[in-house]
């Protein structure tokens, strides 16, 4: 549809039409390159000559639109990238392809798979939830696909508690045994949320085998790759697996494609356009990918209807159009035409590819320097209708997650959100003792007294200042005042009217003793060392006039000695007259 667009028009190409040949892959590396080489075969011919420089070479085709996946693409842009030809994917979003200096000729309309992981690390933070399982698909894209989100997921505290992958269907019922040992793992980590970055046969293996294995309702965090499959949204009892949610590239809407469809599957059943597209290229067909399917001309819209109304197309439209704006600024195009008429060779289109805005149904596009666009994602939810489930949005990432909350549905008892986590968060003044290996397992620990909790995850209280306090479970220090005894305040004066009751008393003994200093009475009693206990009781007495009142640093630093000289030397006249 995107090629008879380009073709109908006169902005892109004027005066010229693109054709294109057309190749299934059937999902198989070495069926993938049978059409590779003869994209790369000379120029007429159905070989590949073998040069020292491929500078002036013209193969076949100018540009290879596809394939989906990513097993396939690493594979194919390994290949094209050597000889400069430029390659579009639609659907390969593994990180790996990235890498320019390895793919230096691959690019592709839907962004890289480390945006869907941080897509999906920011949904957990969101609803809280740090405590989770991981599962991918055992091939390149769920292996590099669960890379990315554990590294993403560990440097955001988000615990995983199972990390697994599950066996492509083909690998044999020996490996596929293991997938219920894997459900029997997740199961025993009592983790309510499980992230599935798999394919769509993978992830349709792992869900029949949750079902007949009965594991109980949890939210699936669903990669793009399965998330809109008809192969796995038809699957029997799915309703039981719990909350299916994640994130779907956003396009422009293409409403015409069915009908687009329908009209060209009509001409495929007439044999008379079959035998002349046979007219055109006779035997190319059977030649690369072997002797034509008869079924496949009798296909009806009914049979492709499911994978219209989920399947992005949009992709692989804007992957036409890329290609086509790259033509249009290599020919040098105007609304006129094309002036430069001279034979265009791949690794000249290539250059203009780099960094190239285009537009696709009114959204322009970028390639930026690793080939991947700058789109968006909407996060959908699986709203469970009979026989399959409907897509709901709910969210939109572009960079940061925007939540509707609002449209969210839950599968437990009163639409709660689901709780995930390994332990319960520590109340305020409480600091985290990890248990085990994970960060997020942990019991609660009450902060002391002079101790407080500075942040909620805290791994030990943080100690007050000198000049601070705090209460036990404290999560801040409070600056301390300084508490004394008023002159005016009940407790001073009845300690005064004492005090000069005691100082009374010590004086009027110490007046009787100078009194009657010869007496033979005095004498016994100790006569000097009586007057001297008695003076230094008295300067006991009047040391306590320093404790009242603000203290400063002169009456503190006069308070204990004042005290205690005085005392020791009113204990030891006592010691000494005991010891006569």
């Amino acid at each position: 549809m995107a090629v008879e667009e380009i073709n109908n028009g006169s902005t892109l190409l004027p005066g010229l039409r693109l054709g294109c040949d057309l190749f299934d892959t059937c999902s198989e590396p070495v069926v993938a390159m049978k059409p590779s080489l003869m994209f790369m075969a000379k120029a007429g011919s159905c070989e590949i000559a073998a040069y020292c420089n491929y500078t002036q070479y013209q193969p076949r085709v100018l540009a290879v639109i596809g394939p989906h996946s990513s097993e396939l693409a690493l594979v194919t842009s390994k290949f094209f990238s050597f000889f400069l030809m430029p390659q579009v994917s639609y659907g390969a979003s593994t990180d790996r392809l990235s890498n320019r200096e390895t793919f230096p000729s691959f690019f592709r309309t839907v962004p890289s798979d480390r945006v869907q992981a941080e897509a999906m690390v920011e949904l957990l933070q969101e609803l809280g939830w740090n405590w989770v399982a991981a599962v991918g698909s055992d091939d390149e894209y769920g292996r590099q696909g669960l890379s990315l989100f554990s590294s993403l997921a560990n440097a955001r505290g988000i615990c995983i508690a199972h990390e697994g992958l599950v066996p492509l269907p083909h690998a044999g019922s020996l490996r596929l045994g293991s997938v219920q040992d894997l459900l029997r793992q997740v199961n025993q980590s009592r983790v309510q949320v499980l992230v599935l970055f798999s394919s769509a046969r993978a992830a349709h293996t792992l869900l029949a085998y949750s079902i007949r294995c009965r594991l109980s309702p949890k939210v699936w965090v669903a990669s793009e790759a399965w998330l809109t499959s008809d192969l796995v949204m038809t699957l029997p009892g799915l309703a039981t697996v719990g909350t299916v949610l994640g994130f779907v590239q956003q396009g422009a809407p293409m409403p015409e494609f069915p009908s687009y469809v329908r009209t060209r599957l009509a001409l495929a059943a007439n044999p008379a356009f079959c035998a002349s597209l046979d007219a055109e290229q006779p035997g190319l067909e059977e030649h690369v990918v072997g002797p034509r399917c008869p079924q496949c001309d009798h296909i009806t819209l009914e049979d492709v209807s499911a994978g219209l109304l989920h399947h992005q197309t949009f992709a692989a439209y804007a992957a036409v159009y890329g290609v086509a704006q790259a033509l249009h600024n290599t020919l040098l195009c105007t609304a006129s035409g094309c002036p430069l008429r001279e034979p265009v060779r791949p690794w000249q289109l290539l250059e203009n590819m780099y960094n190239m805005t285009f537009h696709a149904r009114g959204l322009a596009l970028q390639f930026d320097a690793s080939g991947n666009v700058n789109m968006d994602y909407d996060l959908k939810l699986w709203v469970w209708q009979d026989p399959m489930p409907e897509l709901r949005t709910v969210g939109v990432f572009d960079g940061r997650l925007k939540l509707w909350h609002s449209q969210l549905s839950w599968h437990t008892p009163g639409n709660q959100l689901p709780v995930s986590q390994c332990s319960r968060q520590c109340r305020e003044g409480q600091v985290r003792r990890v248990k085990g290996f994970h960060s997020c397992c942990y019991d609660c620990m009450d902060c002391k007294a002079g101790s407080y909790q500075r942040s909620p995850d805290d791994l030990l209280c943080t100690q007050c200042e000198q000049d601070q306090w705090s209460p036990d479970r404290s999560t801040r220090c409070f600056p301390r005042r300084p508490t004394f005894l008023a002159w005016g305040e009940p407790a001073v004066l009845v300690l005064l009217i004492l005090l000069g009751l005691a100082l009374g008393l010590v004086l009027a003994a110490l007046g009787l003793f100078i009194w009657h200093w010869d007496s033979p009475l005095v004498q016994a009693s100790g006569g000097p060392w009586a007057c001297f206990g008695l003076a230094c009781l008295g300067l006991v007495c009047l040391s306590i006039l320093l404790f009242p009142g603000r203290p400063g640093p002169a009456s503190c630093l006069a308070q204990q000695p004042l005290l205690h000289v005085p005392l020791t030397g009113c204990l030891s006249t006592l010691f000494l007259q005991a010891a006569q």
